[in-house]
């Protein structure tokens, strides 16, 4: 690997002068004592050659002489092109090529470090200098391919994030759908690191291209349930309904992406077959949380006998008080604007399913329990009205409410007896 220094000495025929090339020729010295360089060469060199072709080859005279005047005949003289390759022909840029030993590009960007650390401090602004060659490209590919790593995967986490929220109109359903997807980019990284595979031009794209087609099952099955929470059924109930909708077609999608992937593990190319390989092992380990994680996190949010779940419930209950504007006793019981029919038919599924009485929720809500009362009874006679009128026009929807009612029934007769008990 092979890194060059440019120097600029800002004026024609500056880099004839003695002390610039005694000061260029200095810091040749130093890097090939450094363990990483094994040689430098530069236009101190062709001056040295000279200087001892002139003087009969007599050792002691294999330097860079110290007379301005000399330096500027010896390359007037020289009638080869090689020296053009390190310098200009206006003699005001010159490079110094470094051949080194390492191949790293975190060992190669540590020894350009140090040659920025001793130029600066030896050269300074006396010349104007840079570092340039593969080595100076390959040591910033590795800095560019981090930065566009974090940049790419923040950028996805948080469009995705941002969509998420706009659909499902909550920050922590949203946050709760990126769980599951976050595991897998974990995943990936874990086996990079464990098996050696290096983070190259293709690598860099995997966490944000899995994590953009994994959310998509995240989706499906987290709205699936909760379409079936919202219309009272019970969290478990919901969970198994959306999985056996939702999750054949997940895993079937997921399958079919993941044998799609799996084709480039056949390329010759290193860096694609890695990309095929580990977005395969992404998808697949996406399906897996959504399959098993993703559950456990919603029955520990949602289920009845979650301490979570009731820490929530209360927390909600609270929030709701808190909003209902009680007022004095010549004002209404409470806000008719705010209570609307789906706040209604909430609280009325809830003292239906026994999880609150009429007591309880008119202390909680600042809603007169006689009117509470009535919400219930017009429920009630609304369900046995459908189940009245309804059977020879709709009788699976009237089975259905049937079977939703003596399930509610039973509930409440079964907290009942928790309680008395």
């Amino acid at each position: 690997m092979t890194a060059s220094v440019t120097f600029d000495t800002g004026a024609r025929d500056g880099l004839k002068d003695a002390d610039t090339l005694h000061m260029i020729r200095r810091f040749q010295h130093w890097a090939e004592l450094q363990p990483e360089i094994d040689r430098s060469f530069g236009l101190p060199n062709f001056v040295e050659e000279m200087h001892w072709g002139f003087n009969a080859e007599n050792p002691a005279f294999r330097t860079v002489p110290d007379d301005s005047r000399l330096i500027s005949q010896y390359l007037l003289i020289y009638d080869g092109d090689d020296i053009h390759d390190f310098v200009d022909r206006e003699f005001q840029h010159s490079q110094v090529a470094l051949n080194l030993n390492v191949h790293k590009a975190s060992e190669i960007a540590r020894t350009l470090d140090r040659v920025r650390e001793y130029l600066n401090e030896n050269v300074g602004d006396r010349l104007h200098w840079e570092i340039a060659g593969n080595a100076r490209l390959f040591a910033d590919i590795e800095d560019l391919l981090v930065s566009g790593q974090l940049y790419s995967l923040w950028g996805a986490l948080v469009l995705i994030f941002m969509f998420l929220l706009f659909f499902l109109r909550s920050a922590g359903a949203a946050a709760l759908c990126m769980i599951p997807n976050l595991s897998p980019i974990l995943l990936i990284f874990i086996l990079m690191g464990a098996f050696g595979i290096w983070l190259d031009m293709a690598t860099a794209m995997i966490a944000s291209v899995a994590v953009g087609i994994a959310v998509d099952d995240t989706i499906h099955v987290y709205h699936g349930f909760r379409h079936r929470l919202a219309r009272g059924v019970s969290p478990v109930t919901a969970l198994a309904r959306s999985y056996r909708h939702a999750g054949r077609a997940v895993v079937v999608t997921t399958i079919i992406l993941s044998a799609q992937f799996l084709i480039l593990v056949s390329s010759d190319f290193v860096p694609t077959r890695n990309f095929g390989l580990l977005t395969t092992v992404g998808l697949l380990a996406a399906l897996l949380f959504d399959l098993l994680l993703l559950p456990a996190l919603l029955i520990t949010l949602h289920g009845h006998a979650s301490p979570v779940a009731a820490w929530m419930s209360r927390l909600n209950k609270r929030k709701l008080a808190a909003d209902v504007p009680v007022g004095d006793r010549t004002r209404p019981a409470f806000d008719s604007s705010y209570w609307t029919t789906e706040r209604k038919t909430a609280l009325v599924k809830e003292m239906l399913s026994g999880r609150s009485s009429a007591t309880e929720a008119a202390q909680t809500y600042g809603v007169p329990q006689r009117d509470l009362e009535r919400w219930v009874k017009a429920a009630e006679r609304g369900i046995a009205q459908a189940l009245a009128g309804g059977k020879a026009r709709r009788p699976t929807e009237v089975r259905t409410l049937a079977r939703a009612y003596k399930k509610l029934q039973a509930e409440n007769r079964q907290l009942k007896s928790r309680g008395q008990g």
